[in-house]
Parts: structure tokens; C-alpha cells; sequence
């Protein structure tokens, strides 16, 4: 099973079980009507509204996949100094890494490079991360002021080249296809969920 179809599942298998041992341990809260209205209406709200709103992205994110996949001056992680023509696509920029910081968030860290660019600009981009990825990081993190080079798509840095290694950002246009993806798949399986909850408490909604 792939990661985006378990996107969908993981919610339909799991606020089913969650709702069950609600019903279980709280039964009166459980059978009140405004309670069930509220829990069926914020599953099925919510899951709709996020599944909606990925799908309707999707067309427009793929577009941009596609043109970065086909576009010869996108080619970075062969050759990172490929300078780019007129219309291009993406263009490939010197920069300095300034800083390389980390975020925690719950279970999850976060991973950071600021770049002191040539017009002065100082983007902060995330590292999609991986642990080949991170030699970049955590060079950076070590030597302040390594030298870089930034690939630019529509006017997002999408990867970072070192002399550590290659990495994508957050903006890579594959990866915020399948981010979608997954997101709009997880609304739909938070819907289904919505209506599966309907289905058992129908009687208490009234």
C-alpha cells in the first residue's frame, strides 16, 4: 500500500475506533443530540472542506511538476551550474548559507537553511527531509557561511547544491503534488469517517 492511499485510511480506520471508545466510556455525552450533531457535522465539514480545497490545487500543482520534470534548465541535481536561457524555467543562483536552524513541533523537527543572497534578500527555506539530505544541513550548521548554490522555480528556491550534496525543499514541485495528494485523501477519509459516525448515531441526532 502506498503512502497516499494509507493517507486515506489511517482516518477512516482510526476516528471510527476513537468514536467507538467515546461511546463506550461516555455513553450520555455520546447519545446527546447536540453532541452527535456537532460530531457528525465537524467530520463531515471538515473533511469536505480539506479534501475540496487539495483537489482543486492539485490541477495547477501538477502543471508546475510537469513543466519542472520537462524543462531542460530544471536539470540541478545533475547540473547544479547549468546557467539558464531566456524563458527558462528555473534559473541557478550563488548563495551563502547563513544560518541553519531547527524547529520542533510535537514529535517532529523541522529543518531550516536562511541563504544570504547576491540582491540581499535572506529566503528562510525548509529541507524536505531525508537523512542523505541532511549532510547539507548539518554542514551548514557546523560552517556558517558555506557556499551554495539555490535553484529558483517561479521564484521559490526548490533545492540547495553543495559541496555536501543535494537537497529539496518543501517547494519542490513533485513533492507539493504528493503533499496534496495526501491531504486531499486524508479529507476524504476524515468525510467517510464523518459518515460512518452518521450511520451509527443517526438515532441520537434528534
Amino acid at each position: 500500500m502506498n503512502g497516499a492511499w494509507f493517507a486515506f485510511l489511517l482516518p477512516v480506520m482510526v476516528l471510527p475506533v476513537m468514536m467507538a471508545v467515546w461511546r463506550i466510556g461516555h455513553p450520555n455525552s455520546y447519545n446527546d443530540p447536540g453532541s452527535a450533531r456537532a460530531r457528525c457535522l465537524s467530520l463531515i465539514v471538515a473533511g469536505a472542506a480539506t479534501g475540496l480545497f487539495f483537489f482543486v490545487r492539485l490541477p495547477a500543482l501538477m502543471d508546475a511538476s510537469t513543466l519542472f520534470l520537462t524543462d531542460p534548465s530544471c536539470a540541478f541535481g545533475t547540473a547544479p551550474t547549468r546557467p539558464a536561457g531566456t524563458g527558462a524555467a528555473c534559473r541557478s543562483e550563488a548563495v551563502v548559507i547563513a544560518q541553519a536552524s531547527q524547529v520542533h513541533r510535537r514529535s517532529s523537527t523541522y529543518y531550516f537553511l536562511t541563504l544570504a543572497t547576491a540582491n540581499g534578500s535572506r529566503p528562510r527555506v525548509e529541507l524536505r527531509y531525508s537523512p542523505a539530505w541532511m549532510r547539507i544541513w548539518n554542514t551548514a550548521a557546523a560552517s556558517p557561511g558555506t557556499v551554495a548554490r539555490a535553484q529558483v522555480f517561479k521564484n521559490e528556491v526548490v533545492a540547495v547544491s553543495t559541496e555536501a550534496g543535494f537537497a529539496p525543499t518543501t517547494a519542490d514541485p513533485q513533492a507539493r503534488v504528493l503533499d496534496a495528494q495526501e491531504w486531499a485523501l486524508i479529507g476524504a477519509g476524515v468525510f467517510v469517517a464523518g459518515i460512518i459516525e452518521l450511520l451509527f448515531s443517526w438515532q441520537s441526532l434528534f
